[in-house]
């Protein structure tokens, strides 16, 4: 109750200044000066306001009325007064949710979005929820806001909210990834896995503005379920292992070396496809196979990984580019920042 009182102070400290001398509380002439609508019909709905028989419910009927004339004729600012104007004379009203709400999408009409996303806040924040032809004011409410917040602490406790209260009107893997995503930026690993986990429980659906969704949470939940005991402090202690294997023939080394989860195989411009399990080098390196390799690496542009040419692998391609990578784990610090070998790209990069 002490939040939602101080929301109210704000609240009318902010607006009571706009409503000074306007005249009649329940006179229509201050909003509708300028209309462009049916200014007749729209006098005659304020003048059922607040009449001596008016119910909570009566009232409603009427506000919904002159806000639909309101939006009808694009006249969003007038609707932000009315409305406001309503919210702070008649705190207790049980209908003030809805006024919010609409004043929160006012202001999006008008493009004013960090302060509607103040308003669809306060509205979870500080009131009841309340349905209104079948929908909820609080699921609205938090649907806009994952679209206008970027916070990701904020955006872990709306789609936490979302997930608990309504379960059953929201796609639930996707809510699932976008958590984790949020948990994930502020470094709540350990909730973040686990929302990864539930968001693959349900056959990891698409997720638009994620195109590697699926492959995101299966290689964080793949990689946290591991050993991690194949990682390497530093880039050249990986490279003077890889290099001693293939020049003594140590096919069991490589083996040992060779990252047991997340390892992908692939031709370059293949792109992220999924990654192979089963693929063991050992099948391909046999006691007379003599592979040799480059002095030098081709780098990535962001310095987060190395490629090694190596050829006379006893195949169609007897080119391979091994790809050594820092690992990207920050839910184990002990590993997180290593180095691994991460997968092969066939045949030369032309």
């Amino acid at each position: 109750m002490a939040v939602r009182r101080r929301w109210r102070i704000a609240f009318a400290a902010v607006a009571a200044a706009a409503f000074m001398g306007c005249g009649k509380p329940n006179s229509g002439e201050r909003f509708l000066s300028g209309f462009a609508g049916n200014s007749e019909e729209m006098a005659a709905l304020f003048l059922l306001l607040d009449g001596k028989d008016g119910s909570p419910d009566a009232n409603f009927a009427a506000i919904r009325e002159i806000s639909g004339g309101f939006l009808k004729a694009g006249d969003y600012g007038t609707l932000i007064r009315f409305l406001s104007d309503r919210v702070i004379r008649f705190p207790d009203d049980p209908y003030n949710a809805h006024h919010l709400l609409m004043i929160a999408h006012a202001h999006m009409k008008l493009g004013s979005l960090p302060i509607a996303a103040l308003y669809f806040d306060a509205i979870v924040r500080n009131y009841p929820d309340m349905t209104v032809n079948g929908s909820s004011i609080h699921l609205a409410s938090l649907l806009n806001l994952t679209d206008l917040v970027d916070d990701p602490r904020r955006l872990a406790r709306y789609y936490g909210e979302l997930l608990s209260r309504f379960p059953e009107d929201v796609n639930r893997g996707v809510m699932w990834f976008r958590l984790a995503v949020a948990l994930e930026g502020i470094g709540e690993w350990e909730d973040a896995i686990d929302a990864y986990s539930s968001y693959a429980a349900l056959g990891s659906p698409p997720v638009p503005g994620f195109a590697d969704a699926a492959a995101r949470a299966r290689r964080i939940v793949n990689y946290q379920n591991s050993s991690r005991d194949w990682t390497f402090e530093s880039l050249e202690a990986l490279t003077a292992a890889v290099k001693s294997a293939l020049d003594n023939n140590g096919v069991s080394r490589l083996a040992f070396i060779q990252a047991k989860t997340n390892f992908f195989t692939r031709s370059w411009g293949q792109g992220d496809v999924d990654s192979r399990y089963d693929f063991l080098i050992t099948r391909y390196f046999g006691p007379s196979t003599r592979v040799r390799y480059a002095d030098d690496f081709m780098e990535e542009s962001d310095g987060t990984g190395v490629y090694l040419r190596t050829w006379g692998w006893p195949q169609v391609i007897s080119v391979w580019y091994l790809y050594f990578r820092k690992v990207d784990f920050p839910a184990d610090p002990s590993v997180h920042g290593r180095w691994e070998w991460a997968g092969i790209y066939f045949g030369e990069n032309f």
